[in-house]
């Protein structure tokens, strides 16, 4: 009788983790959350990582790979210029779809000509051409960026942040897959050129997706059009920063987290695709197992990472999640180790992008919980400006580390422990965060507004 009892609680359990399932992530918003955010994640990953495959086979050495990705730097200035995503309004686009989807269709047809431009790019001859594309490119997309991270907010209710973030997790990795998996395909069967003509045009997926977004509006600030300057930058450029600074009195705190708790995975991801090279990886082997086979784990860790902020809140699972994906840095020391053995490659994939993935959904989704509704793209800007100093911190040293001719010449096994002790100044700083329960802070994000 009793394990008659046990089977009904457990399938009791099942059915209603099913129904909580079905009503957080099978709506109308997150799949719309989940085709922008797939725009999201293409561009930084085919230039920024899928590219430095390229670069290495044309025999650009490590040391400048590592220093092309400082091109990326509009991503940790991009706060510079957020307001204007909150303040200004598109001529002709306002009026059709609106201030937010404006911003994202305006960026979606200028990384749609760059993205198909870079497979006419030779980078034995074009180099410094390359640099500057990608300069814009990084521009573009950190504008991108800014609108859809602001509609996401905005269109979720508080303690729907957490399967949000989960959604755009997912997009963002299916955008990766095809830019960092398929263009990998498509090079090795056809060329460069096909690859980033394929992949720029898939773009319009996300174009389609905030056609049918619904436009936010409780983030509109009322301008009557004769609106000085010097009011314009008050409004837009002065409060938003300064609303932060009154709302959260431990600001530095969340700034310096903001910066460390992705760092250790920002170093390991640099030089993955440079180290499966020399692994004796070939470009299929890549894209199958960390591209295609990677995704599903990503996904899986997103979807556990959603749920699990919002069964059990943002402080445990920044912790806890943090933990798990500071020491999955340690299976690539096992690869390195192992060589060219695509089983050990299989196992380390598993484990580092499920981990990732749920500490990357618990993450944004602490951030999302910081921004005031009337400021979100300058707010959530700002924050993720900073994530991404991080990351691009590591971007001329990690080339330089490991390079054996023009830099340290570290080992592999001594570049990914290095990873993994960079996490833990981020871990160190949960204790002094304020994460309150996700599930008050739509009240008070309904009082702030």
């Amino acid at each position: 009788m009793n394990e008659i009892n046990k089977g009904i609680k457990l399938l009791s359990k099942i059915k209603n983790f099913l129904t909580e399932f079905k009503e957080l992530y099978l709506n109308r918003k997150m799949l719309v959350i989940g085709a922008i955010g797939y725009g999201s994640g293409i561009p930084f990953t085919l230039v920024f990582i899928t590219y430095t495959f390229r670069l290495a086979e044309s025999g650009i050495n490590l040391r400048d790979i590592g220093l092309f990705g400082l091109a990326g730097l509009p991503f940790t200035i991009k706060f510079v210029w957020s307001p204007l995503v909150d303040g200004m309004r598109i001529p002709i686009l306002y009026k059709l779809v609106g201030q937010r989807r404006s911003w994202l269709v305006l960026s979606q047809i200028f990384l749609i000509g760059i993205i198909c431009k870079f497979g006419f790019l030779n980078p034995q001859t074009d180099l410094r051409t390359i640099v500057y594309y990608a300069i814009a490119l990084a521009f573009v997309s950190a504008t991108y960026d800014i609108a859809y991270d602001a509609i996401r907010v905005e269109m979720l209710e508080a303690d729907r942040q957490g399967a949000g973030a989960g959604m755009a997790i997912m997009g963002y990795r299916i955008g990766m897959l095809m830019s960092g998996g398929i263009s990998l395909i498509v090079a090795d069967v056809y060329s460069w050129k096909t690859a980033f003509f394929f992949i720029g045009t898939t773009l319009l997926i996300s174009t389609i997706a905030t056609l049918f977004a619904k436009e936010p509006t409780k983030h509109i600030v009322e301008q009557d059009g004769k609106t000085h300057w010097l009011e314009w930058c008050k409004t837009f450029m002065v409060k938003p920063f300064l609303s932060f600074i009154q709302q959260h009195k431990n600001w530095v705190v969340v700034i310096l987290f903001a910066v460390l708790y992705k760092l250790g995975d920002a170093m390991l991801g640099k030089m993955a695709n440079p180290f499966y090279q020399q692994m004796g990886f070939t470009k299929t082997e890549v894209a199958e197992i960390t591209k295609f086979y990677g995704f599903g784990m990503t996904i899986i860790g997103s979807i556990i990472g959603g749920w699990a902020v919002y069964k059990f809140g943002l402080m445990k699972t920044l912790l806890y999640f943090g933990i798990l994906q500071m020491l999955s840095n340690l299976t690539f020391v096992w690869q390195a180790h192992m060589g060219h053995n695509t089983l050990a490659l299989t196992a380390v994939i598993t484990i580092e992008n499920i981990a990732s993935a749920m500490g990357t959904a618990a993450f944004t989704a602490y951030l999302s919980s910081l921004c005031n509704v009337r400021f979100t793209a300058t707010q959530y800007a700002l924050l993720t400006s900073f994530m991404s100093l991080g990351r691009w911190l590591t971007n001329a040293p990690s080339g330089y580390m490991v390079d054996k001719v023009n830099g340290l010449g570290l080992s592999w096994e001594t570049y990914f422990t290095v990873s993994t002790l960079l996490a833990i100044p981020g871990l160190l700083l949960i204790r002094y965060l304020n994460c309150p329960d996700i599930k008050k802070i739509k009240v008070m994000q309904s009082a702030e507004s």
